[in-house]
């Protein structure tokens, strides 16, 4: 499935508009195999080649979600409000729950890339740039970013250093967002921390001053599947397929994970 980003301006009905272009010729060559391949049923490409015909994938990030992968048709949408680009993006899907970003431009692609944290709908996307030997294989992650929220957090406490010590005790400080950097929301903080998998996330921590104590709530976009057995961010022991049908003694990732073996 494939569909082009629009612009903030550009109504999301025109991502369905077929643009009046010159056919594509779909023709095939037949090119004889030598008879040393074809003996073989094996094909040897030269890197030139391939890599001259890859040029069209250059600008291009691949990435897959932790967690539930989103709607397409969603996705594209929260892309085109979220994504401040200069120029234009494609959007691919993939096998093994992976899509494919296209930029018409190498600053876009370089921006998305760098940019801290890509997340929607509080669930991380792992990103990395295409190149010819990239495999579609789910990185095993020992941490992950998460974005939590401090529901009526005190005012005195709404500063740089108080804010990374409550980050740093959750997991490990990366930013907050930019309205918490601006102070023009003041109803709650929302921070990302990154977290480990074998870390416990707290509902509420206690904040203290030489005067009182506040009971500080814990708000959490989304949180990652506890687990203890495969290691996986994804999903719980519990649903785990492996462990289900054969108890906790017999582990091997790439029957418990398919998706995980290379395309």
């Amino acid at each position: 499935m494939e569909a082009q980003i629009p612009n903030p301006m550009m109504p999301w009905k025109n991502l369905f508009v077929v643009p009046h272009s010159t056919p594509i010729s779909t023709n095939l060559d037949h090119i004889n195999p030598p008879s040393s391949e074809k003996d073989e049923m094996a094909l040897s490409f030269k890197d030139a080649v391939i890599e001259e015909h890859g040029e069209k994938w250059a600008n291009c990030l691949v990435g897959y979600f932790i967690g539930k992968r989103p709607y397409f048709v969603s996705l594209g949408d929260a892309l085109s409000r979220k994504w401040k680009l200069q120029g234009t993006l494609q959007m691919f899907t993939m096998d093994h729950g992976f899509f494919l970003f296209k930029f018409s431009c190498e600053e876009d692609c370089t921006w998305v890339l760098e940019e801290n944290g890509q997340n929607f709908g509080g669930r991380p996307l792992i990103l990395q740039r295409w190149e010819p030997n990239t495999t579609m294989i789910k990185k095993k992650l020992t941490e992950i970013p998460i974005w939590i929220k401090l529901l009526g957090l005190h005012l005195k406490f709404w500063n740089h250093h108080c804010l990374s010590r409550i980050a740093s005790l959750i997991g490990k400080p990366h930013y907050m967002d930019t309205q918490i950097a601006e102070s023009s929301r003041l109803n709650y903080a929302r921070l990302c921390v990154l977290v480990s998998e074998d870390q416990s996330l707290p509902e509420s921590i206690k904040l203290r001053t030489s005067s009182c104590e506040f009971i500080q709530k814990i708000d959490y976009d989304w949180k990652p599947s506890s687990f203890s057995f495969c290691k996986d961010f994804s999903h719980s022991t519990k649903a785990c397929h492996l462990y289900s049908n054969h108890g906790p003694f017999l582990y091997d990732r790439a029957k418990c994970h398919p998706e995980l073996k290379p395309i």
